[in-house]
């Protein structure tokens, strides 16, 4: 579920505003595409894009919805060309007109889409690479920039920020004091057997056993 932030600026705000109202135009697109053997599925698919990049002011998914949107305005010109072409032979007028009344709506419908959506894009990025939005949630981050929700990076993490042990306020902590480190045992030339003057193999010295 994705997390609402609300915009920190006013030109945010504004094509946050012009986003939804193209999710709702394209949710009604889809529908009535539905309606008249059209692919309205795809609109369902790209306004629910549309819904989670303005909701989490999250520029990485108005990338998805402007490639798919893409996709979209080369099927419409197809589909406009093929029922065009179907117009003089077609004993259903009305509905190759209707259909071709959808596909001229649709087609600039996909053109404004893709202009306000690359301005949303360069405006949520800016707002994220600013640190406005960081500052506003207090570091909170929800695919702005392609993370997942959280404490993310980027500017969220300051010197000095004492909140939940983040900065400099959290200093490292003295597990086992009293503790004396651990010190690897030291040979001692002492302990050597006399006739091993080297260093090197040393051989059985005691006294061997019978059994039996």
């Amino acid at each position: 579920m994705m997390n609402k932030i609300e915009p920190p600026t006013e030109e945010a705000f504004v094509l946050t505003q012009i986003l939804k109202m193209l999710t709702l135009i394209q949710i009604g697109l889809g529908v009535v595409k539905m309606f008249i053997a059209l692919d309205g599925f795809s609109d369902l698919i790209n306004s629910l894009i549309l819904y989670c990049s303005y909701t989490g002011l999250s520029y990485c998914m108005l990338i998805f919805y402007m490639f798919w949107t893409t996709f979209s305005i080369m099927t419409t010109i197809s589909v406009f060309i093929s029922d065009l072409g179907l117009l003089s032979s077609s004993t259903q007028t009305g509905l190759i007109m209707f259909r071709l009344l959808v596909t001229s709506v649709s087609f600039f419908f996909y053109v404004f889409a893709m202009y306000t959506a690359y301005r949303a894009y360069q405006e949520y990025r800016r707002c994220w690479e600013s640190g406005a939005i960081q500052a506003a949630y207090g570091g909170y981050s929800s695919m702005g920039m392609g993370g997942g929700g959280g404490y993310g990076g980027g500017s969220a993490y300051r010197a000095g920020d004492n909140r939940s042990g983040y900065g400099g306020g959290r200093q490292p902590q003295n597990y086992g004091s009293g503790r004396s480190a651990y010190q690897p045992a030291q040979s001692s030339s002492s302990s050597r057997p006399a006739n091993n003057r080297g260093g090197g193999y040393v051989a059985f010295q005691g006294q061997g056993r019978q059994l039996g």
